[in-house]
């Protein structure tokens, strides 16, 4: 699959191209307030909850009298066993490492969100040539309203939580690479970046040196300018 990831030209780019790593964001810091959301369902039977309550425990220091007053707890008090669930959906959003891509290079209103209103780059990548970094590689799914989840009998469908977006959105074809710890870097075999897309506004100089840059740092990648077209709202592409 070839996928672009759309940037500014930063120190972060210029890490990224050197030490062949990407940055992967916790959820929470994502710029769209619905994104994650759902629809929570708490709805379990008392052996249910109990499983739930003595596994999450189990091993972690708790006594069995702490054990089973938290089950009391939830068995006794809806609120409880709400906010309980609560608290592991959150402690699983702030966990996991997102970085996002997008199927498409040529919208012009990625260019101008995330590639610096089109002086940045659209880096491209081919995900066969790094499977483990791009292991757990999704589509986002959008949609008209948040997905609903049961946290307990469908923990299979934990990954969706950062998968749906509001249907406003679908203009991205946003794809999004997973990892179990966010707020890190994680690294990419350079083979798996072929290519760099320079915006239609990105200047010579830079161009320049992020071309040296790419083949002091052992890159085989194709490179790209963009430009506007001239007669319809659209983009070109030219190797350079």
């Amino acid at each position: 699959m070839i996928i672009y990831k759309y940037t500014g030209i930063s120190d972060n780019l210029n890490d990224s191209l050197v030490n062949g790593r990407l940055f992967f964001n916790n959820p929470q810091n994502f710029n769209d307030p619905f994104d994650c959301n759902f629809l929570l369902e708490t709805d379990c039977s008392a052996q249910e909850k109990t499983e739930y309550i003595v596994n999450s425990m189990y091993g972690q220091g708790f006594s069995q009298a702490q054990i089973d007053e938290a089950v009391n707890k939830a068995l006794n008090n809806p609120n409880s066993w709400d906010n309980l669930i609560n608290d592991a959906k959150e402690r699983f959003l702030n966990r996991i490492g997102v970085c996002c891509f997008s199927k498409t290079n040529e919208n012009p209103l990625l260019w101008a969100h995330y590639s610096d209103k089109h002086k940045g780059v659209c880096l491209v990548f081919d995900t066969s040539k790094s499977p483990d970094f791009f292991s757990r590689t999704y589509s986002i799914k959008y949609r008209s309203n948040y997905p609903r989840i049961n946290f307990i009998r469908e923990r299979s469908r934990f990954d969706e939580l950062v998968l749906t977006k509001s249907i406003d959105w679908i203009y991205e074809q946003e794809v999004r690479v997973m990892k179990d710890t966010g707020g890190q870097l994680y690294n990419f075999d350079k083979a798996s970046l072929v290519g760099i897309i320079f915006g239609s506004k990105t200047g010579i100089g830079e161009i320049t040196r992020i071309k040296a840059l790419l083949v002091t740092n052992g890159y085989n990648t194709f490179t790209q300018k963009a430009s506007l077209r001239q007669a319809s709202f659209g983009l070109d592409f030219q190797d350079i």
